[in-house]
């Protein structure tokens, strides 16, 4: 039965991702946060005082992200302030912009709270994003495949509850 219900869950976070998703275009251009960052380190801010002043905000985070942590793969999807997460618990809620991070706050109908607060701060190339949750664990997402959901994800999911 719990197996059902986790499945059932996930199923409601895709279609939550994708109902998110479409009709959201990309301009195809990889060079927004790219040419910012020019010359600035990859990977992680490490205390960078010119990635830290720089404002975060939904633009500089948005399309799909992917990681696969303790529990799963998890996709995040950010599209003109709004947020899903999926994955093991289906939640959404917004990003809001901040200098050197964005904040997020997200809400799951299962009661979860692992992912549910958390700073976004992006990489200096935009490649990835690292999440320090309030939970105190931090996970790193990537791009997930030009920023599109995976084609072998379940269809027919209907659409989730509000």
């Amino acid at each position: 039965m719990r197996v059902q219900a986790r499945t059932a869950g996930a199923a409601a976070a895709v279609a939550a991702v994708a109902l998110l998703l479409g009709g959201c275009g990309s301009s195809g251009s990889s060079t927004d946060d790219d040419a910012a960052g020019s010359g600035a380190p990859s990977g992680r801010n490490g205390g960078n005082d010119a990635q830290d002043d720089r404002e975060v905000g939904p633009e500089s985070v948005a399309g799909v992200w992917r990681t696969t942590g303790v529990d799963g793969e998890y996709y995040l999807s950010f599209s003109g302030g709004k947020a899903v997460l999926a994955g093991e618990h289906a939640c959404a809620g917004t990003v809001a912009p901040g200098k050197g991070r964005a904040a997020l706050k997200l809400a799951c109908p299962d009661g979860n709270t692992d992912r549910t607060t958390g700073t976004v701060t992006p990489s200096a190339g935009g490649r990835s994003l690292t999440i320090e949750w309030g939970s105190g664990a931090s996970e790193t997402y990537t791009k997930a495949g030009g920023g599109k959901l995976p084609k072998d994800l379940p269809t027919g999911l209907g659409t989730p509850a509000p």
